[in-house]
């Protein structure tokens, strides 16, 4: 790819780059939407990862520590969002296990403490709680267990 192309579909792409980082298969999509020949896109994505424009491990890295320390995202939807940026599968697993679990049960124990704090909870209050859990991505299993360590019952089905 000539210079001058690759300039042209960066500065015709510049608002998109500067929302934030994008995966190949987002930058991909979104050159091809636009009108750009596969051909050009391929040879255009080749050369800004060359660039480090485009960098799915950095899309990766920054996409999970945003999520787990910023708006304490679980895995669950960790693992959606990545997917639906178009990386790999394999990818996202071997970094999702890596994540302390340690990280996700304080996420988790920190947002049940937000939503019902010191109060003595509703049965309401607490299946509302553990739906914005479950919302949130973080597995039934690892709220439960922290609702029984801080002494909440989730109501039966029959209550």
């Amino acid at each position: 790819m000539e210079n001058l192309e690759f300039i042209q579909i960066l500065h015709g792409s510049k608002k998109y780059f500067q929302y934030r980082d994008r995966t190949s298969e987002e930058v991909r999509s979104f050159l091809i939407s636009k009108g750009y020949s596969e051909e050009k896109v391929d040879e255009f994505i080749i050369e800004a990862t060359a660039k480090s424009l485009i960098n799915n491990s950095r899309v990766l890295e920054n996409t999970i520590d945003l999520s787990l320390h910023s708006k304490k995202r679980g895995p669950n939807k960790i693992y959606n969002e990545l997917l639906s940026r178009g990386l790999p599968e394999e990818a996202i697993n071997e970094k999702l296990v890596r994540i302390p679990k340690d990280v996700l049960r304080e996420n988790c124990r920190n947002l049940i403490q937000k939503k019902i704090g010191s109060k003595s909870p509703s049965k309401k209050d607490i299946f509302n709680c553990f739906q914005m859990l479950i919302q949130k991505g973080y597995e039934e299993e690892m709220i439960m267990s922290i609702l029984r360590e801080e002494k909440i019952s989730l109501p039966t089905e029959e209550e």
